[in-house]
């Protein structure tokens, strides 16, 4: 009796349990469910392409003056490939502004031995995939590398440098240069910076996939120098561009940039009578010797025309650019020129137009500048800069509410804060 009344409870069970089982599966089929739930009991898709297993994979690097075509080459992929490949790249990225160095990982099949797909890591933020389709073509696909952006602090007392006081603090060289120019105009970082100055910044930093970590932009910034302390607010305007503000509203923007290139040492002044260490003389030197290394990019002080691009002389590669009815600014002994620089173009603020160079009657890598006004060249470093038009009225009121809270922000610990600005993006 007991083994019948236990096999009875047995048969039971299993139904109850059918019963669920089949009322579970309607559930799941349930659109109303949330999407992670149906997610779990799906099985998984086949991927499109062969499994790994099935392909062989090799990575590579682009080799200093080589080409894409040229490290295909080297991997036994057919000039055929090769070419399509290059024109389904043309469409996100330029073959030619492919890096020394950028990371190539090649997918071929091991049955056919034909390449399957490639994927090209040109620098930390830009990778693009490029895949063979079912037509039998090459498609090119920019990746979506970018995973989160953090939100740092960097602050700190100037000893002797301020370029070492922020490095001390992990500051990113990109960002110590971008704080230099964003108070160019207010703090002399040649040579008016004295012990005890201080700065205090937050800046973002992204976060990619695979490649780790690239400096973004300054948020908001305070520097004291001699006394005084200068503020800068970054604000994002209506049509979506980021421009500068001072706690009064005022543009961080000038006329002209502070300096033609980040990366700076005046090596010679402005000066009527200086000994010319070529030709052996003493005479005027017109300008400033900005010495930096061969092939530091040399930037357009604003907007203007090019009146003059080619060699001229002692000057060796030259380029000399027209801003409105009173200033002229030329830059000699270039390396090389910018992207379609030559006379006639109009060029904007910032705009690569040269590279460092030792061209003409020099000894080293460096930038003559030099500034014109009226015609006379006048001391660059004289040069007087009015700012860009003050916050617009109609958003006036949004941008002070935005600066108080970073002045809220400022006055918080600086020790152990770390703010996520995004969220994580599906990888």
């Amino acid at each position: 009796m007991k083994n019948r009344i236990g096999m009875c409870f047995f048969l039971i069970m299993c139904l109850v349990g059918l019963f669920w089982l089949f009322k579970g599966e309607t559930h799941i089929a349930d659109a109303s469910l949330p999407y992670p739930m149906i997610r779990m009991y799906n099985p998984p898709q086949k991927p499109s392409l062969p499994e790994p297993g099935n392909r062989n994979v090799k990575g590579d690097r682009l080799r200093s003056g080589e080409t894409l075509a040229g490290l295909l080459d080297r991997h036994g992929i057919p000039p055929a490939d090769s070419q399509a490949i290059a024109q389904a790249l043309a469409s996100k990225l330029s073959p030619k502004k492919l890096k020394i160095g950028a990371f190539i990982t090649l997918f071929i099949d091991k049955a056919t031995n034909r390449l399957l797909e490639l994927k090209i890591s040109n620098t930390v933020d830009q990778a693009v995939r490029i895949i063979r389709n079912d037509q039998d073509r090459w498609e090119a696909q920019e990746l979506d590398l970018h995973l989160f952006t953090s939100l740092a602090r960097g602050t700190g007392v100037i000893q002797d440098s301020f370029w070492n006081a922020a490095r001390k603090e992990d500051v990113p060289p990109e960002i110590i240069l971008d704080l230099a120019d964003l108070f160019g105009w207010q703090v002399d970082f040649t040579s008016g910076l004295r012990e005890g100055d201080s700065f205090d910044m937050f800046y973002t930093n992204r976060t990619y996939k695979d490649l780790g970590m690239a400096p973004g932009q300054i948020s908001a910034a305070r520097f004291t120098s001699n006394g005084r302390t200068f503020w800068s607010v970054s604000f994002e305007m209506p049509d979506g561009k980021v421009e500068y503000y001072d706690k009064d509203g005022n543009s961080m923007k000038r006329a002209f940039l502070k300096s033609p290139l980040q990366y700076r040492y005046i090596s010679s002044y402005f000066s009527k009578s200086r000994y010319h260490p070529v030709l052996k003389i003493y005479r005027p030197h017109l300008g400033i010797d900005f010495a930096a290394p061969s092939g530091t990019p040399v930037s357009a002080l604003g907007d203007g025309v090019v009146v003059y691009a080619g060699w001229r002389g002692g000057y060796g590669n030259y380029v000399q650019i027209k801003h409105g009815d009173s200033y002229e600014t030329c830059y000699g002994h270039l390396k090389g020129y910018g992207k379609n620089v030559k006379k006639g173009i109009q060029v904007k603020q910032g705009q690569i137009i040269g590279y460092v160079g030792s061209t003409g009657l020099s000894t080293g890598p460096h930038l003559d500048f030099r500034v014109k006004y009226r015609g006379t060249f006048i001391n660059p470093l004289t040069v007087k800069s009015e700012p860009a038009a003050p916050i617009p009225a109609e958003v006036k009121d949004q941008f002070f509410t935005h600066f108080q809270q970073w002045t809220e922000r400022f006055q918080l610990p600086i020790e152990g804060e770390t703010y996520v600005v995004g969220e994580f993006s599906e990888v």
